[in-house]
C-alpha cells in the first residue's frame, strides 16, 4: 500500500500531459495563422528585405566583381592595352580550335592540280600566339616531297611559303610576316607589270595588311580597288592566286605608287588546313 501511494503521488495524470502538449503548440499555430493573414504585398516586401540583408555566396560574387572593376579602373593605359591584346590573341586562338569541326577546304589525303603545280593538303598542327602573324606548323615534310620555298595556299588565296622542313613537319612563313617578299601583279593588268609585295605584322585590332610598291598608275580606274594576284615570276605560285586588294591614293604622282594591301583577314585568322604547291616537271 505504501509503494502504491508513493507511485501515485509522484505521477501526473495522463489528462494533464495531453493538455500541456496542446498548450506548447499554441504559439506555433498563432504564427502560422498570422502568416496566412498577412497581405501578399507585405510578404513580398519582407522577402525582398531578407534577400537584401542576407550575405550568401551571391553577395560575395557581387563584391568580387566590384573589386575587380575598381582595380581595372586604376590600371595604367599601357597595361590595359597589353591586357586587351592578350585577350584578342586568346580569342583568335580559340576560334582556330573551333574551326577544326567545320567543313574541310580540301579532299582529305587527296592531291589536285593547279596549273603546273600539284597541291598537297596539310593540316595546321601548331600556331603560337607570339608568332601568330609570322608562321605556323603543318603536318607534312620532306618525307612527302616538301622543300623550302614552296608556295602555300588556302581557298584560292596565297597565304605563305615553306620556311623550314623536317621529315614529318614544315614551318610556313605567312604573307603577313615582315620578312615575306614576292613579285605579284594586278589582276586586270594585261601586261603583267611586276609589283613588289611585302608582308606586314597583322594588326590584332584591325586587318591583316601588307604593302605594295611599284603599282602602275595606268591601271587605276575611278579609284576602284586593285586586286593583286600571284605571278609566275615568283617561281613558287601559278598565275592568278589571290593576294589582297589595294586602294589607290587620292593623288598619284608619277607612273607608279606605293600603297597598303588589305588581305583576307578572316581566312588568315582561321587557318586550320592548307595546301602546299609542288611544281611538276615539264614534259
Amino acid at each position: 500500500m505504501r509503494a502504491q501511494k508513493k507511485f501515485s503521488s509522484n505521477c501526473f495524470p495522463v489528462r494533464n500531459d495531453r493538455r500541456s502538449a496542446i498548450v506548447d503548440y499554441v504559439p506555433l499555430l498563432c504564427v502560422l495563422l498570422a502568416l496566412w493573414l498577412i497581405p501578399l504585398s507585405l510578404k513580398n516586401a519582407i522577402r525582398a528585405t531578407f534577400e537584401y540583408v542576407q550575405f550568401p555566396a551571391y553577395s560575395g560574387v557581387k563584391l568580387a566583381k566590384a573589386i575587380k572593376s575598381f582595380s581595372a579602373r586604376t590600371m595604367s593605359k599601357s597595361k590595359l592595352i597589353t591586357l586587351c591584346e592578350d585577350l584578342v590573341r586568346e580569342n583568335l586562338f580559340l576560334k582556330l580550335q573551333l574551326s577544326a569541326a567545320e567543313t574541310q577546304n580540301f579532299p582529305e589525303g587527296k592531291t589536285f592540280k593547279i596549273g603546273n603545280f600539284t597541291a598537297k593538303p596539310a593540316k595546321v598542327i601548331r600556331r603560337d600566339i607570339a608568332g601568330w602573324s609570322s608562321e605556323l606548323l603543318v603536318d607534312i615534310g620532306s618525307d612527302d616531297g616538301i622543300f623550302e620555298g614552296m608556295g602555300v595556299i588556302c581557298q584560292n588565296h596565297a597565304i605563305g611559303r615553306i620556311k623550314a622542313v623536317s621529315p614529318k613537319a614544315s614551318t610556313v612563313e605567312l604573307i603577313t610576316s615582315p620578312q615575306f617578299r614576292m613579285i605579284v601583279h594586278a589582276e586586270k593588268d594585261a601586261e603583267g607589270n611586276p609589283i613588289i609585295f611585302v608582308g606586314d605584322e597583322k594588326n590584332m585590332l584591325g586587318h591583316s595588311i601588307g604593302s605594295a610598291a611599284n603599282v602602275p598608275a595606268s591601271i587605276v580606274e575611278d579609284d576602284r580597288e586593285i586586286v593583286l594576284v600571284t605571278s609566275e615570276l615568283s617561281g613558287v605560285f601559278p598565275r592568278n592566286i589571290l593576294i589582297g586588294t589595294v586602294k589607290p591614293p587620292e593623288e598619284i604622282f608619277g607612273n607608279s605608287f606605293s600603297a597598303a594591301v588589305v588581305l583576307n583577314d578572316t581566312l588568315l585568322s582561321r587557318l586550320y588546313e592548307v595546301a602546299v604547291l609542288v611544281k611538276t616537271e615539264a614534259r
